[in-house]
C-alpha cells in the first residue's frame, strides 16, 4: 500500500468510516473550555483536506491517565469492533490514550484491521506500518503523563507546606494571578469577603436557616459570583450556601486529600464557631473529622440486662446562651439493633463517673493510715520469718524424703526386683509428688519474701485510686476501674461493681480501721498489742498467704 502522510491522495478505500474522537482532560477545567471546539474545528478541516468520511463526532471530559475511565471512549471501541466505524481522526496520539493497557487495545485493533486508519494532526497510521512506531508514540503519551503527574503532586506537596490550598479559593477569597505558576496565594475577595463573614454571623446567631441567609445575600444585598469566562455573575444557589458553611477554609485551616492543614489565608471564622454551624445544619452539617477515646468501653462494662457490650458515642448539641456542648453517651449495642433486644437507654459519662467515684471511696485510705499500718506490719512481718522458716523447713524435708524414696524406686528397678507395671506405677505417684512438694516450696519462699512488698501496693492503691481517677486522664480511669472489678454491669444508669477479693477485706473492715487510727495518737511506742493485733482483721490482705491476689495494680 502506497504511503499517505502528507500527501493528500485519497486512502486506497474511499468506504473508511472515521470517528472524530475529541478529549479534554478535566471536567470544569476552565482552562480548556475551549479546547473542544479548537479539535473539532480542526479536525473537521483535516477531514475536509484529506477526503476522510467522518460517520460520527464523540467529545468527552475525562482523563486517559487511569483505564477503563471513558464511556465514549468504550463507546468508540465498541462502534469499531461491531463494524460501525474502522477509522478514528483525533488531534493526537494522547488524546487516545495516556496509559498502557488502552494503548495496546488500540494498537490490537490496528494491527488485525479492526482499525483501517487512524490520523492525528502530524501522521496516518495505517495496519502494514512499523508496530514499533505507534507503540513508541503511545509509551511517550503513557510517561508524559505520570511525568507531568509527578511534577504536579511534586508542586501541591509544596504548596501545602507553605500553608496554601491548591485550586480555586472559595467564595470570599481571590487566587493572585500575578506571581510564577505554583507560586499564586489567596487573598481576600473586596467585594464578597464582608458579605460572606455577614452569611456566617447570621448562621451562628442561630435564628437563620440557609435558606434566609440566602435570600439577604441575593436580594437585600445583592451578592453575585464571580463573573468566569461562560459562567458566574449569578445570585447564590441553595449548594453553594450549604458548600459554604460546611467548609473548614473559612476557620484558617483546609483540607486536602484527606489531611487538614493550617492555611495562611485570612480566617473568617473561629474553629469554635465552624463546630457549632456543623451542629445547627444537623443531618446537613459537616463535622470535622475526630477520633473520641473512651474509658470504659471494649469490654469493661457490661449490660445488666442483656449482658451485651456497652459502647459509647458523642453528641454535640447548642444551647439556649448559644453555646455548644460536647456530651459522651454509653449505651448497649443491643438497644440499637433494630430487633431492639435491649431496652436501656443511654447514660452520660458523668453520672458513671460520679458512681465509680463513690465506689472508690469504700477503701479510700489516708496516706498516714497508709504508713502507719504498713510499720507495724513490717514488725509482724519480722514475727512471722520464724513461722515461714520452719514451714520452710518441714517442706524441704518432705520433698527431700519423696526424692529419696524415687531413688530406691529406680534401684528397685535396676536390680529386678520389681517388675515394669509397678515401677511405673509407683514411679508416676513420686513424681506428681515431687511437682507438687517443690510447688509448696516455692510458694512458701515468694510468701515470706513478697507478702509485705504485695500488701504495700495494696495500700498504696487504695490511698491513692481516688484521687487519681478524679484527675486522671481517659487511660488512667480505665486502669483504675480495670484493677478494682471482677465483674461491672450497667443498668437503667446505675453501675454494678464486683470488687476484686484483694480489695474486699480493705473495703469491709476501713470504716472500723480509719475509726481505730483516729483515735490513736500517733506514738508507735505506746501503741497497745492488741490495737496492734486489730490489723488481723485484714487476712488475707495483712497475712502472708497463699490466697493473697498477685495482680499488680497501675
Amino acid at each position: 500500500m502506497k504511503n499517505r502522510r502528507y500527501t493528500g491522495t485519497m486512502s486506497k478505500t474511499s468506504k473508511t468510516k472515521y470517528i472524530l474522537y475529541v478529549r479534554k482532560s478535566e471536567e470544569h477545567s476552565e482552562s480548556q473550555i475551549q479546547s473542544i471546539n479548537s479539535q473539532v474545528e480542526h479536525g473537521k478541516a483535516l477531514a475536509k483536506k484529506k477526503g476522510l468520511n467522518i460517520t460520527k463526532t464523540l467529545t468527552e471530559e475525562r482523563s486517559a491517565l487511569k483505564p477503563n475511565n471513558r464511556p465514549v471512549f468504550e463507546e468508540m471501541m465498541q462502534m469499531i469492533q461491531s463494524g460501525e466505524a474502522n477509522g478514528i481522526i483525533a488531534w493526537s496520539i494522547n488524546r487516545l490514550s495516556r496509559n498502557p493497557l488502552e494503548s495496546g487495545k488500540m494498537q490490537q485493533l490496528l494491527h488485525q484491521r479492526d482499525i483501517e486508519s487512524i490520523w492525528t494532526d502530524k501522521r496516518e497510521y495505517l495496519p502494514e506500518d512499523n508496530a514499533l512506531l505507534l507503540s513508541v508514540e503511545s509509551s511517550m503519551a503513557n510517561q508524559y503523563s505520570r511525568d507531568l503527574g509527578k511534577d504536579v503532586k511534586r508542586g501541591q506537596k509544596d504548596k501545602l507546606k507553605k500553608g496554601w490550598r491548591p485550586g480555586i479559593a472559595p467564595l470570599g477569597y481571590l487566587n493572585t494571578k500575578t506571581e510564577l505558576q505554583g507560586e499564586n496565594y489567596i487573598l481576600k475577595d473586596p467585594d464578597r469577603f464582608p458579605l460572606i463573614k455577614k452569611a456566617w454571623k447570621l448562621m451562628l446567631t442561630g435564628n437563620y436557616t440557609p435558606d434566609e441567609i440566602r435570600t439577604k445575600l441575593n436580594k437585600e444585598w445583592g451578592f453575585r459570583t464571580r463573573k468566569w469566562k461562560q459562567r458566574g455573575g449569578r445570585p447564590l444557589s441553595r449548594s453553594s450556601m450549604y458548600e459554604i458553611f460546611n467548609n473548614l477554609f473559612y476557620t484558617g485551616l483546609f483540607e486536602y486529600s484527606g489531611e487538614i492543614y493550617k492555611g495562611k489565608h485570612k480566617p473568617m471564622i473561629t474553629v469554635e464557631e465552624y463546630d457549632k454551624v456543623q451542629i445547627l445544619l444537623g443531618g446537613k452539617g459537616k463535622p470535622r473529622s475526630s477520633s473520641y477515646e473512651y474509658a470504659f468501653t471494649g469490654g469493661l462494662i457490661t449490660c445488666g440486662e442483656c449482658g451485651g457490650q456497652i459502647s459509647a458515642t458523642t453528641k454535640e448539641k447548642v444551647l439556649s446562651d448559644g453555646t455548644a456542648k460536647t456530651y459522651v453517651l454509653y449505651y448497649c449495642l443491643n438497644s440499637q439493633k433494630s430487633t431492639h433486644d435491649c431496652s436501656q437507654s443511654y447514660t452520660n459519662v458523668k453520672k458513671i463517673n460520679e458512681q465509680i467515684s463513690n465506689k472508690l471511696k469504700c477503701f479510700a485510705i489516708p496516706p498516714e493510715f497508709k504508713d502507719w499500718a504498713l510499720e507495724i506490719l513490717q514488725e509482724k512481718h519480722e514475727e512471722e520469718t520464724n513461722d515461714h522458716h520452719a514451714i520452710m523447713k518441714q517442706r524441704r524435708k518432705t520433698r527431700d524424703q519423696a526424692q529419696k524414696s524415687m531413688d530406691r524406686l529406680v534401684d528397685l528397678h535396676i536390680r529386678e526386683q520389681i517388675d515394669e507395671e509397678m515401677y511405673v506405677k509407683k514411679k508416676e505417684k513420686l513424681e506428681k509428688e515431687i511437682i507438687k512438694l517443690e510447688k509448696q516450696v516455692d510458694e512458701t519462699r515468694k510468701d515470706a519474701k513478697d507478702w509485705v512488698k504485695l500488701t504495700e501496693k495494696a495500700f498504696s492503691f487504695a490511698c491513692y485510686a481516688h484521687s487519681n481517677f478524679i484527675n486522671g486522664n481517659l487511660k488512667k480511669k480505665q486502669e483504675i476501674l480495670n484493677a478494682i472489678h471482677l465483674n461491672c454491669e450497667l443498668k437503667d444508669g446505675n453501675i454494678t461493681i464486683e470488687s476484686h477479693k484483694w480489695l474486699v477485706p480493705i473495703e469491709d473492715k476501713r470504716e472500723k480501721l480509719v475509726s481505730l487510727y483516729n483515735s490513736l495518737e500517733l506514738d508507735f511506742e505506746r501503741l497497745t498489742k492488741q490495737e496492734s493485733e486489730a490489723f488481723s482483721t485484714l487476712n488475707p490482705i495483712m497475712r502472708g498467704r497463699t490466697d493473697l491476689n498477685r495482680r499488680s495494680f497501675p
